[in-house]
This record gives C-alpha cells, sequence and structure tokens, in this order.
C-alpha cells in the first residue's frame, strides 16, 4: 500500500517514559517526510503542549488537538477545526456532576480550569510537562468555549458511576490513561479530525496509517488502512488493530514506520 499520512499518538506512544522523541524516532520520521508522505501528532493534549514536539520533528502543517476537537495549521497559527460542547447541554451535565463527589478538570482551546480540590498530584504533573496554562476554577458557567471535561479516577467503580450520570446521550465517555477519564461532545474524536485532513489533502482512509497505545486512539487504529497498537496499548487497543508494535520506551513508532514504510 502506498500510505500518504500518518497519524501518531503523543503520549504513551510517540513520547518516552521521560516524555521525550527518541533520536531514532526523529530520524524516523524525517526519512518518512522525506518521501512526501504527511505526519500528523494527534494527542489528548492543548495545542500549546503540542508545539515544541511538532517543532522538534519539523512538522509546519496541521496537528490534532483535545482528542479531535481542535485542528491548528502551525505554520498559519490558525485553528481551522473547532468543535466545542453545546453550552445549553454542557450547563446540564455540569450542573449533575455538583450533585456527585466527583471533581474535575474543564479545557477550552488554550486553557485548563481545575477546582480547588482537584488531585494536586495531577496538576503538578501537567506543570512538569506543559506549557498550558492553568487555571483554578470560580465558576464553570464562566469558562468560554468549554470543549471538554477531564477526571482523576482512581477505581474502576468510579468509572462505571461515572458513565451513568443522567443525560448522556450527547457526551461520551472515553479513557485516556490508566487512571483518566474524559466526556468529550459525541461526535468528537481523533479519527473525525483524522476524516477532515483527508478529505482537505484528498487521502483516502486506506493510505492512512494510525498509531496509538489508548482509548481515545481507537476510532482511528480501527478505521485507517492501517492501525498499530503499542506493546503498552491497552489489550482492547491491540484486539483491533492491524500490528502491534514494540512500546514507546523501546522505538515502538520507529519500528512500526521502518516495517510499512521504510
Amino acid at each position: 500500500m502506498n500510505y500518504k499520512m500518518v497519524v501518531i499518538d503523543m503520549d504513551m506512544t510517540l513520547l518516552n517514559s521521560n516524555h521525550e522523541i527518541s533520536n531514532k524516532t526523529k530520524e524516523v520520521i524525517k526519512k518518512v517526510k522525506d518521501r512526501g508522505i504527511k505526519v500528523v501528532l494527534a494527542s489528548g493534549r492543548s495545542y500549546i503542549s503540542m508545539l515544541d514536539y511538532a517543532k522538534e520533528l519539523d512538522i509546519e502543517d496541521e496537528v490534532i488537538s483535545l482528542n479531535g476537537a481542535v485542528i491548528t495549521n502551525i505554520k498559519a497559527n490558525n485553528m481551522i477545526k473547532e468543535d466545542y460542547l453545546d453550552e445549553e447541554k454542557y450547563i446540564d451535565l455540569m450542573k449533575n456532576l455538583d450533585k456527585t463527589n466527583y471533581t474535575y478538570m474543564i479545557f477550552n482551546a488554550n486553557e485548563q480550569f481545575y477546582e480547588k480540590n482537584y488531585c494536586k498530584e495531577k496538576i503538578d504533573w501537567i506543570r512538569s510537562i506543559s506549557k498550558v496554562k492553568l487555571i483554578e476554577l470560580k465558576n464553570y458557567k464562566n469558562v468560554s468555549k468549554p470543549i471538554k471535561l477531564g477526571f482523576q479516577i482512581n477505581e474502576e467503580s468510579d468509572y462505571n458511576n461515572l458513565i451513568k450520570l443522567p443525560n448522556l446521550n450527547y457526551f461520551k465517555v472515553i479513557k485516556t490513561g490508566y487512571n483518566f477519564v474524559e466526556i468529550v461532545k459525541k461526535e468528537t474524536s481523533k479519527w473525525s479530525a483524522v476524516e477532515f485532513l483527508g478529505e482537505k489533502y484528498d487521502i483516502d482512509s486506506k493510505e492512512i496509517i494510525a498509531i496509538g497505545d489508548s482509548e481515545n486512539d481507537l476510532e482511528m487504529i480501527k478505521h485507517s488502512g492501517l492501525g498499530i497498537a503499542m506493546n503498552n496499548a491497552y489489550d482492547n487497543i491491540k484486539d483491533i488493530s492491524n500490528y502491534v508494535t514494540d512500546t514507546n520506551d523501546n522505538d515502538g513508532v520507529a519500528k512500526a514506520l521502518e516495517k510499512f514504510i521504510l
């Protein structure tokens, strides 16, 4: 197959456990780009916390952030796709959350708002790896153009109770890490953003490789021409993938690209 686009998740996929791109991975991605193949980063992170990594790889076109809700063209510094939560449904969701013991973060395109009693370790971790602006939440009604909510989940029962919230039909609940869960608009996904770019560049889904590890990568791995799971991925991601590569700490992305492209 003559692949024309490679879409790569970041945390636990492109990045190793030190949140770095290995030299081998940089070299392989450069070779892939030199063949005229478009390389796109797709992350649950905000755009600002993806930018330095994109520049390391000399990516100047689009990156997909916030699990597909936002697509930004780096060269033009312009958002070309934005998928915000409906205001009325967002307010209803927040009212229902207020009746529970969950603490949460709210994300818009450029900022993250956290409740005062939100997990301090998570806040410190985000500050250590990201340039995103973190703001203590005063009133959820004042968050401009919210895109998603994030929850630190310690027990599987926390997740099971979360998905039982009333009026969730407009939303979907996804695991984006082993102890982190997000609520997004039902239509929002990395795959919907990949499809958008495929149409823009006249690239068929069969000509796309997608690589990831978590449930927010599931749709793009399932629907791309070649879906690749990391060896450190969730089991259900491995189950629907076409191929399982090595781990993020053993250049799994580079090895997969060498096997199928170079």
